[in-house]
């Protein structure tokens, strides 16, 4: 089955988040007669300009949310530090990134393990990598949503294709310090070629190890649950403890959502 995209319905569908793109009422009405090269010839470049925005965005908040100070980190030093500096400062040392505590205890102890991990359909076997990616997208922030009140499975809370880009990412932004994607030719071909395939990985992973993988975080969760019941401290304030953080594992990082999805 062939389907065939009609570029006015795409282009609506941007300008319905973004209102403020259109031209006149007059001129916007007049063009739904016309031919889809017109129509899109007249909001294409603004069209693509909030396209490009909205992606860097998602790009941002992805490597935030996985890469900064949470529970479910997946790694350290992976990101830029922001902060400001003048001509006495000395120069600012990078450390190297590193692979978080708990996913070295899926025996992934460097992060060039880590990248492969992420390209793999294996991906669903290394059950903490499974549960802190997991735990990052029901904390919310992606889709500026409040937490999950239940641990979810993987396939429940994104699409192939959703999980596809976030891993692709994560595994880019793991390649270099500081990395950034470039327009030219050659990198989007090679973008693309991976896309498809973590996609692949993605589609294979959840028909041979999303059962299990799921069966095993249920478990874990579950023992875990035990044990907070049986050292629970009735003294403590279980909703607030004084560093502002939101969120399972939060450390009161404020980051903007992408809420793309």
């Amino acid at each position: 089955m062939q389907f065939i995209l009609d570029p006015r319905a795409i282009t609506r569908r941007l300008l319905h988040r973004y209102p403020d793109l259109k031209e006149d009422n007059e001129a916007y009405a007049k063009l739904d007669n016309k031919k889809a090269d017109d129509y899109v010839e007249l909001f294409s470049r603004r069209v693509a300009t909030a396209h490009y925005n909205e992606r860097s965005q998602q790009i941002q908040t992805i490597r935030r949310v996985f890469f900064t100070e949470y529970d479910w980190t997946l790694a350290e030093n992976a990101l830029k530090d922001t902060k400001a500096i003048t001509h006495i400062d000395a120069p600012m040392q990078t450390p190297p990134m590193c692979v978080s505590d708990m996913l070295k205890e899926d025996g992934l102890d460097k992060i060039d393990q880590l990248r492969a991990a992420l390209l793999s359909e294996k991906f669903y076997t290394h059950k903490n990598l499974y549960h802190c990616f997991c735990s990052g997208i029901e904390s919310g922030i992606l889709r500026g949503l409040t937490e999950c009140e239940n641990v979810k499975r993987l396939e429940d809370l994104l699409s192939v294709g959703a999980e596809t880009h976030i891993r692709a990412e994560l595994w880019y932004t793991l390649s270099e310090y500081g990395f950034s994607h470039n327009i030219g030719k050659d990198h989007r071909v090679a973008r693309l070629k991976t896309f498809k395939s973590i996609g692949q990985a993605v589609r294979d992973g959840r028909s041979k190890y999303g059962d299990e993988a799921w069966e095993t975080r249920q478990a874990d969760m579950d023992s875990e649950s035990d044990n907070d019941e049986d050292g629970e401290d009735e003294d403590e304030d279980e909703n607030d403890d004084g560093s502002g953080a939101t969120g399972s594992g939060a450390k009161g990082t404020d980051i903007e959502p992408a809420g793309l999805w």
